[in-house]
């Protein structure tokens, strides 16, 4: 979100990280499982277990520490805001080369797919630019 017309102020960035119910419960089901394989033979005999928060205090944690580790990715995705040759909907001479086009991530590290929509803008451009 845009927080000034100062172009040069960093715009505020928020990934909304467990931002419904549905997330939430899918973050504890991922830890109950978790819990449940550590436990289990042969993980327990190797495995080191930290004592966590406890039950009660389990969603409260997983706010406190939850992050991401991946690159944003389909904020500004084709279709719902670019059309096929990476152009923004509704205005002129803007076209998106980054993550933020893909419209799902990648199950990879996003570098070559972001290599590839950069590569292929930079094709689309050089066609463009020889229709004209």
């Amino acid at each position: 979100m845009i927080r000034s017309s100062d172009p040069a102020r960093a715009p505020a960035i928020d990934p909304n990280i467990l931002g419904s119910e549905e997330d939430r419960q899918a973050m504890l089901g991922g830890l109950a499982l978790a819990q449940r394989i550590f436990a289990a033979e042969p993980v327990a005999k190797v495995a080191k277990v930290v004592n966590g928060p406890g039950k009660q205090r389990l969603p409260e944690w997983i706010r406190e520490n939850c992050g991401s580790y991946w690159h944003p990715t389909g904020t500004c995705a084709i279709g719902p805001c670019l059309d096929n040759e990476l152009r923004v909907l509704g205005l002129r001479a803007l076209r998106v080369a980054d993550a933020s086009a893909l419209p799902v991530h990648p199950r990879v590290p996003t570098q070559a797919a972001c290599m590839a929509v950069g590569w292929r803008c930079a094709e689309l451009l050089l066609l463009a630019h020889q229709e004209s």
